[in-house]
């Protein structure tokens, strides 16, 4: 008599294999979304930088900090810049404005939550703030 050997993979090798796999993906994915919020928090970062940055120059120019009409009309109201629909993350804001100091704030929208800093803000003196966090936490990384 012939015997025939069995090719494919048994009931317990296949378990073990969909084990490993959500193994890995349970550590995987919450590093991606760490590593998603950070990048995020990082365009803020840098679109807070740029537009307190605009706001000098314009005080540079007028001796006035703009207000909130000129500053949205800048383009400096969204993160990342130039961003729109699901790909904005931040919206940046003009929280205070007085003619001699400003207070620039980044807000998460609805589809990018933040749960480690929340919003991120900074000011003429280059302080800066974080809703939920540390502020060195959440401006240094």
């Amino acid at each position: 008599m012939i015997q025939r050997r069995q090719k494919g993979m048994t009931l317990i090798e296949l378990v073990i294999v969909i084990a490993v796999v959500a193994i890995l993906g349970g550590i995987a994915y919450p590093s991606y979304i760490a590593y998603m919020q950070r990048g995020n928090r990082a365009a803020a970062k840098a679109v807070l930088d740029q537009a307190a940055q605009y706001m000098e120059r314009q005080f540079t120019t007028t001796n006035v900090y703009p207000d909130s009409v000129q500053f949205a009309a800048a383009g400096y109201n969204v993160a990342p810049l130039g961003s729109s629909g699901p790909t904005k993350k931040y919206d940046v804001t003009l929280t205070a404005a007085t003619p001699t100091a400003f207070t620039l704030r980044a807000t998460p929208t609805s589809g990018s939550v933040d749960p480690k800093c929340g919003w991120l803000a900074l000011d003429n003196l280059g302080n800066r703030a974080s809703e939920l966090g540390v502020a060195r936490e959440c401006w240094d990384r």
